[in-house]
């Protein structure tokens, strides 16, 4: 088998969550990606992942992760944020509620 290539693309447009989802799908189950910053080339100090593969990623596949970052985005805005019931604003102390009864002392 042949060794992982190593290589930066750059993240503009593409989610993290997608592209460590989606990897595998395109490029095997050995695929990995890590976020990073280039280093060379035209990619110095662009923000991205680096990427080990056997093959790399085509136009056509990072053209699709963008696709699907987009799409991705737009089910995430669609749900609404709930915050948790145990956190209150109103609290102004951390532990339970003093509307709790506290064990007798004797």
């Amino acid at each position: 088998m042949s060794a992982l290539n190593s290589y930066f693309i750059p993240g503009d447009g593409i989610a993290r969550e997608v592209i460590f989802r989606d990897l595998g799908r395109y490029l095997g189950p050995d695929a990995t990606a890590r976020p990073g910053v280039g280093d060379s080339g035209n990619y110095v100090g662009v923000s991205g992942y680096w990427v080990k593969a056997h093959q790399n990623l085509t136009s056509e596949m990072i053209a699709k992760l963008k696709v699907d970052t987009e799409q991705w985005r737009k089910e995430v805005g669609a749900v609404a944020y709930t915050p948790s019931s145990f956190y209150d604003p109103r609290r102004s102390h951390w532990g339970p509620p003093t509307s709790v009864a506290q064990p007798n002392s004797t």
